[in-house]
């Protein structure tokens, strides 16, 4: 009798068992039918075409510009200013004075050796005439003779101090900013104002890899400051730098526009060789821990556009484009605006067809 009961319960839990899972299947089945009542999801976007560029590759690098005329001018003496004959920013010619020392205490000695010199002339004229008259020997009139020469030269060597107390300009040119006035006491080989020939042109020195010396020649087209300048090779440095392990150059600058001494420039070097690459909008451009990539809009076995990565390699980036390397379909149509939007696989609807 027990028996009996225990099998009429396992038959009525079986039985509620089945009939709670065909109620559950009933239930998945007419959801999986009221999400396939939905559409695909989908996005978007703006798609454009590859362009293919014949591209150069460019290496950016900083330079120094110089005047290939300048001078710091200095003093070899101390002491104090009593004449100054130009103002900051003055243009001035060559061999004028700038600035003049004291030179008091030289102006006495000039007269004392002057002095000497007058004395030394009448010695060499009494021994002299004694020579002649027999009255005195030869030596005496070489004693005179050496003493005449000797105070000349001393005169010389003081007069060439005075002179070395007057700074004169090497050259004509501009003056930079100077603060000098009279009664100023300088020490020596202090460095008293700069002075550049802006007449006399510029040179531009920057340091590049050895790989890259082949790009330049000795007369060319550099990209300085974003502006085309023409130069030409003066010379460069005959080794490679210790630190950089790179090489200096130094070219004149042959026509282009003014820049200032002392100013740092940005320098593009271009690869003479081109190769063709492709140009995109900047805004197709995306990137993730694995690398740079973009999304192009490709067709299904059903004939449906959707969305397909590509990784690519940037060979150049800038505020509107980007060049990437040569390796996509060439029909290849690339999604733009909204491409921030797509995943792998995902269906695509085309706003525009560029």
């Amino acid at each position: 009798m027990q028996v009996k009961k225990w099998l009429i319960t396992l038959f009525i839990s079986f039985a509620l068992l089945i009939a709670l899972g065909f109620i559950k299947f009933t239930q998945i089945q007419a959801a999986i039918a009221f999400g396939e009542s939905f559409p695909e999801p989908s996005e978007t976007v703006n798609v454009s075409p590859l362009t293919p560029v014949n591209w150069q590759a460019t290496y950016q690098v900083s330079g120094l510009v110089k005047p290939t005329q300048e001078v710091t001018l200095m003093s070899e003496f101390s002491g104090v200013i009593t004449e100054v004959n130009a103002v900051s920013g003055e243009q001035v010619k060559a061999q004028t004075t700038f600035i003049t020392l004291s030179s008091s205490q030289e102006e006495s000695q000039l007269a004392a050796i002057e002095a000497k010199i007058a004395l030394a002339k009448i010695n060499v004229q009494r021994a002299t005439q004694l020579f002649q008259q027999n009255a005195t020997g030869q030596q005496a009139l070489d004693i005179a003779n050496a003493e005449l020469i000797v105070a000349e030269a001393e005169y010389a060597a003081v007069r060439a101090l005075i002179e070395k107390k007057s700074i004169r300009f090497p050259f004509s040119g501009k003056l930079g900013l100077h603060e000098l006035t009279v009664g100023q006491f300088i020490q020596a080989q202090t460095p008293l104002v700069s002075l550049f020939n802006e007449n006399a042109g510029y040179w531009v020195d920057f340091s590049i890899p050895l790989d890259k010396a082949s790009w330049l020649s000795d007369d060319m087209q550099l990209s300085i400051n974003e502006q085309s300048v023409t130069v030409k090779l003066v010379s460069s440095a005959n080794q490679v730098s210790k630190m950089t392990r790179k090489l200096t150059y130094r070219y004149a600058i042959t026509e282009g526009p003014l820049f200032k001494g002392n100013m740092q420039v940005n320098i593009s070097l271009s690869n003479p060789q081109q190769h063709t690459a492709l140009r995109l909008p900047s805004i197709a451009l995306r990137y993730d821990p694995i690398g740079t990539y973009i999304y192009g809009v490709v067709e299904d076995d059903s004939g449906q556009t959707r969305a397909q990565r590509f990784d690519v390699n940037v060979l150049e980036q800038k505020t509107n484009h980007i060049i990437v390397e040569n390796n996509l379909p060439q029909t290849l149509l690339v999604a733009t605006d909204g491409a921030f939007k797509l995943s792998p696989n995902l269906l695509v609807k085309v706003a525009n067809d560029e």
